[in-house]
């Protein structure tokens, strides 16, 4: 690293650091002055308004192998995500309270970023919401979830149950079936065998484990399997297409749970999964990344503490699943090093593993800014 590189990444790290020692005291003096109406939520939301103008976006990209404290090696598989028909190779952001969509060609070489990104302002009359999420399919459609907000908002909670699906040449969003849980925010959602499933997360008002899925094809919802435990800020991922593994989350009572689920599409089940080692599970962070990396393994970095800061030290941790159908076992082990590395928390927007590389976004203060 040169010394102006050093300079740049220490001076960016000051300011974080600085920022979150800024939260961190305008939290304490809050909570203090024991006012009835604050709460995790309402003060996310005042720092949330504080920086919406502030937001920084930057496309992110690890390759494989990944490296295990053990100093042991997981590969990550060399398939293509999207299908080769697929024309529309894209890392996309909704950029919340605007009408932008940002899209990051991956067909271009990525490291010129500035390059080829793509800002689209959408042709709707409303402005994203920020408990929205998306994903991109393997066929190039971008669908957003939850990404109108209520026009009859009910306390804080202006949240919907909307759904649209991106419109390339028109550049709008077209609007779908609305999910069955009509207010719905801080759920999981994945991709998997043509169907799009939401997790958990408020629903009207209430932490829930409601979950249900949507049919593409049949432009239909559909209630499924709940999960063990009412959960918020869950962190989810499809596997081998039959599974969706759940990661961590949080309770009505604002703790991090540190368990591991996993719904079985084929027989609409959920079943909790057993770490052989417990005590190398990932602790005090909620909302981690995570992606199935080959047939047998999910990589899993990044996350949150309690506070709703990034981690400071960022780990990864990669779930080796027995092969054995139906078996409940799973090893986790830790990667080596901080990974991956450099300041800024994780966009929740969809990732992917795409020909070895395990493509995600970043928030940061150092890289673009989006206006």
């Amino acid at each position: 690293m040169n010394d102006t590189i050093r300079s740049n990444y220490e001076e960016a790290n000051e300011h974080f650091q600085t920022g979150l020692e800024f939260l961190s005291t305008i939290k304490e003096q809050l909570v203090s002055k024991n006012l009835t109406f604050i709460n995790d939520d309402f003060t996310r939301e005042i720092f949330t308004q504080m920086s919406r103008s502030k937001k920084k976006i930057v496309t992110c990209r690890l390759r494989g192998p990944i490296q295990l404290n053990d100093k042991s090696e997981v590969e990550v598989e060399e398939k293509p995500y999207f299908k080769e028909t697929c024309t529309t190779h894209y890392i996309h952001y909704f950029q919340p309270y605007t009408k932008y969509l940002h899209l990051f060609n991956l067909k271009r070489p990525f490291d010129i970023v500035h390059n080829k990104i793509k800002k689209i302002r959408l042709n709707i009359d409303f402005d994203i919401s920020p408990h929205c999420k998306s994903v991109i399919t393997p066929s190039g459609l971008i669908y957003l979830v939850s990404g109108r907000v209520d026009d009859n908002p009910v306390g804080l909670d202006d949240s919907s149950g909307s759904l649209h699906v991106y419109h390339y040449d028109a550049e709008t969003l077209l609007e779908k079936s609305p999910m069955i849980a009509t207010r719905r925010r801080q759920f999981g959602l994945c991709y998997m065998s043509k169907n799009l499933f939401v997790v958990g997360g408020y629903v009207n008002g209430i932490v829930s484990n409601h979950c249900e899925r949507y049919d593409i094809r049949s432009n239909e919802w559909l209630e499924i399997a709940p999960m063990p435990k009412k959960l918020r800020e869950v962190s989810i991922c499809a596997f081998n297409n039959r599974y969706i593994y759940r990661f961590f989350g949080l309770t009505a009572q604002g703790y991090i749970d540190t368990s591991i689920d996993r719904y079985d599409a084929v027989r609409d089940k959920w079943v909790s999964i057993n770490l052989k080692d417990p005590a190398g599970a990932l602790k005090e962070v909620y909302l981690p990344l995570c992606t199935q990396i080959n047939q047998e393994s999910i990589f899993i970095f990044g996350g949150k503490n309690i506070f709703g800061y990034s981690t400071q030290y960022p780990k990864g941790y990669v779930l080796k699943i027995e092969d054995k159908r139906g078996s409940t076992t799973a090893e986790l082990s830790e990667t080596a090093g901080l990974n991956p590395g450099f300041v800024g928390t994780f966009n929740q927007n969809h990732i992917i593993s795409h020909n070895g590389d395990i493509l995600f976004l970043r928030e940061s203060n150092t890289f673009l800014f989006l206006n």
